[in-house]
């Protein structure tokens, strides 16, 4: 099962992430071979497969240091939601998202040897995080960016010989959008 991790404050900010259109660094190695990302290109929350015998907590507490080069930090509140899509999604309600942002894209970008600049970062999955605001996150996940042409064609290509057993889409992040609208309660001050 996949598990999606939705870290957010009380006034209604929301972090996000964007997919890298491609990746040589997995699993805390550069691989040497350029792979094409599933949902090149697009917005997301982190997240990825729930180990065996692994809570979902757990889980989105490890993709997204996997993802982020940062743990989770202090949160007020948490509670996932079972989609009937088959993923879950974890929400955990933090103070504050602004510097916690500028401290992952700092990870994010490029270091040596063409690895992320952070050493926590095992697989460089995101090229960028952003905080957005709950009443606009619609007009992020679950909506379709266009890719760069040399991008797009290796997406077309891959799609038209490969077929996977297991496939999800950013669908799957409109519902995130729409379920985070429905749960977050905003506190104005």
């Amino acid at each position: 099962m996949q598990v999606y991790t939705a870290l957010y404050t009380d006034s209604g900010i929301v972090l996000i992430a964007m997919k890298r259109h491609e990746n040589q660094f997995w699993d805390g190695a550069n691989t040497g071979i350029n792979s094409l990302m599933k949902q090149a290109g697009q917005f997301c929350l982190p997240g990825g497969k729930q180990n065996s015998g692994e809570t979902v907590y757990e889980c989105a507490k490890r993709e997204f240091l996997e993802e982020t080069g940062v743990q989770v930090p202090m949160y007020s509140e948490s509670w996932d939601w079972a989609s009937p899509a088959g993923f879950t999604l974890v929400g955990f309600k933090v103070t504050a998202l602004t510097e916690l942002e500028r401290r992952i894209n700092a990870g994010l970008a490029r270091g040596h040897g063409n690895s992320p600049a952070n050493s926590a970062v095992r697989d460089w999955e995101l090229s960028e995080v952003s905080v957005v605001a709950l009443s606009v996150i619609e007009d992020f996940l679950g909506k379709h960016n266009d890719l760069p042409p040399h991008i797009q064609a290796r997406v077309d290509q891959e799609l038209a010989v490969r077929r996977t057993r297991y496939n999800h889409s950013i669908d799957w992040y409109g519902q995130c959008a729409r379920e985070l609208k429905r749960r977050i309660r905003i506190t104005y001050r």
